[in-house]
């Protein structure tokens, strides 16, 4: 803190199109200039090295979980009281008053159609032409409790869920896919794509992959059940506990290998290079 960040307890980092670094805590937000930290003070918009965006409301005094700016130029602060927006110097509040599905907003997405996709702790909302709809377990979705967010090549809507296993989204209608169906776990905690066509995602108990087009089959009927291979202790983990619960949780890097947050460090996948332990894990 003696930096100039608003806490030690770092949550997320996003890059902007100006090459700015905005970084999230758990109690509050930063802009790195490649020189100086602004910290968003919440009365006077000031630190002790130069000015940062005022935050006389106070919105920024809690955690910041996700961060992403929008097409438009437009910033989203997904935080545990709440989605935030700032545009022209102007900041915004949404809760479940205004039709958001949870206040506690854990992934942002922006879909080709430029429609905003928020996974909450409460459900799944997108925002399009300044309106929000939410979905829950009533309309289909696996889980009220969203971890992860992914758009595929396809326009699929991909929703990783806390404890409720995988959703997906398409037509408007809603697919969840269990361990009853073959899914190695139920929590999704981030999901990448390897280019290979697989989807990597992290839980509790691991690192998996699934087949994206075993996925669609199912999705369609022309499939019953699902092949999950999962990455444990014997393929080089040092721990099985992945970290989750914030955004990115996660990185596809440029040479395509894959980067997930673990209770004991970085594990670092490699696609092309990886033989993995195709013996289902013990039953504990």
């Amino acid at each position: 803190m003696k930096d100039g960040l608003a806490s030690d307890f770092v949550t997320t980092f996003y890059e902007d199109r100006e090459g700015y670094m905005w970084i999230g805590t758990t109690l509050g937000l930063c802009r790195f200039n490649r020189y100086f930290l602004s910290d968003c003070d919440r009365n006077s918009g000031r630190n002790r090295r130069l000015t940062a965006y005022p935050d006389p409301d106070g919105f920024f005094s809690d955690a910041v979980w996700v961060i992403h700016q929008d097409r438009a130029g437009h910033f989203w602060f997904g935080t545990s009281k709440g989605l935030i927006k700032y545009e022209g110097g102007r900041y915004t509040r949404y809760t479940t008053e205004d039709g958001l599905a949870g206040n506690e907003v854990k992934a942002i997405v922006e879909d080709r159609a430029g429609q905003l996709w928020f996974g909450t702790w409460g459900g799944l909302t997108r925002y399009a032409e300044s309106q929000f709809r939410s979905y829950t377990e009533q309309d289909g979705l696996a889980s009220d409790h969203i971890r992860a967010l992914y758009e595929d090549a396809d326009g699929i809507l991909w929703i990783g869920t806390y404890d409720g296993g995988l959703g997906r989204f398409k037509d408007s209608r809603f697919t969840c896919y269990t361990t009853k169906n073959g899914l190695f776990n139920n929590g999704v905690f981030q999901i990448l794509e390897d280019g290979r066509g697989y989807f990597w995602m992290s839980c509790n108990r691991g690192i998996y992959r699934v087949k994206r087009q075993e996925l669609n089959d199912f999705a369609n009927g022309k499939a019953r059940w699902l092949t999950s291979v999962a990455c444990g202790k014997n393929d080089g983990l040092l721990t099985l506990e992945c970290n989750g619960g914030r955004q990115p949780a996660g990185w596809k890097g440029r040479d395509g290998r894959l980067w997930f947050p673990t209770a004991h460090g970085a594990a670092v996948i490699d696609p092309s290079r990886i033989e993995l332990n195709q013996q289902p894990p013990p039953v504990v």
